[in-house]
């Protein structure tokens, strides 16, 4: 019986060869990351021009600290590709999506650079060093659109399609918690949210799914193709 994505476990201890992959397309995006987003952080600490992002009502919006454990959860979603897509196609797929959006992301924030208007927590206890953190992760002036949210929606989607029912809505729920989590640490704004959200089902759409289409049923069939080599026998190099 040929065995569907979704008919297959979510997670898999991926090879030796898959994780060498995962870690290249992930300096990758680490590298264009820096460059774009603190690139354009730097460039607005140079200027004094501020555009308000924010709504009036957002300014009452309660700070919940123990939400900063569910904003910096990104990094385990993020860091759970290898985990979840089996071929190097889907890899490559997310790696050029995420850096996509950071590209697209990156002229609206030198065009609309905001700062926080919140006053900032006091008391926060236990929770200061790691509220500091998340400060320093986001920067100052990189708002609209919310890269946090973009890429929460994005990995959720792109792991949807190995993924079972229950699992589905178990990654809808973690990106809506990530989601909401930027607005309850105060480190966007709805603005940034909605836009974030935007970018994330136009990168998904045209970007992601057109990106690992072809690709991985071409890898998928390689798979199946590639033949099993008893023990003592030369395995031919794969060059593809």
């Amino acid at each position: 019986m040929k065995e569907t994505a979704q008919s297959q476990r979510f997670l898999h201890w991926p090879s030796r060869r898959h994780l060498a992959c995962a870690f290249y397309w992930s300096a990758v995006v680490a590298a264009a990351f820096a460059v774009l987003f603190g690139g354009a952080n730097w460039i607005t600490t140079t200027h004094p021009r501020r555009v308000p992002l924010h709504l009036d009502d957002e300014l009452a919006m309660p700070f919940v600290p123990p939400m900063v454990v569910v904003y910096l959860s990104l990094n385990a979603m993020l860091a759970l590709a290898p985990f979840v897509l089996r071929t190097r196609a889907e890899l490559r797929a997310l790696a050029l999506t995420l850096i996509g959006m950071t590209c697209a992301a990156t002229p609206a924030f030198l065009l609309l650079p905001g700062e926080r208007v919140q006053p900032p927590p006091t008391d926060l206890g236990a929770w200061q060093p790691v509220i500091g953190f998340a400060r320093q992760l986001a920067l100052e002036h990189n708002f609209a659109p919310s890269l946090h949210v973009a890429m929460a929606v994005a990995c959720a989607a792109a792991y949807s399609r190995r993924a079972s029912t229950g699992v589905r809505i178990g990654l809808a729920a973690w990106a809506a918690a990530l989601v909401a989590s930027t607005l309850l640490v105060h480190q966007h704004y709805l603005v940034d949210v909605l836009s974030g959200l935007v970018l994330a089902a136009i990168a998904v759409r045209w970007g992601y799914r057109p990106l690992c289409g072809r690709d991985l049923a071409l890898d998928e069939l390689g798979e199946r193709r590639r033949p099993i080599v008893a023990a003592g026998e030369p395995r031919r190099l794969d060059v593809a």
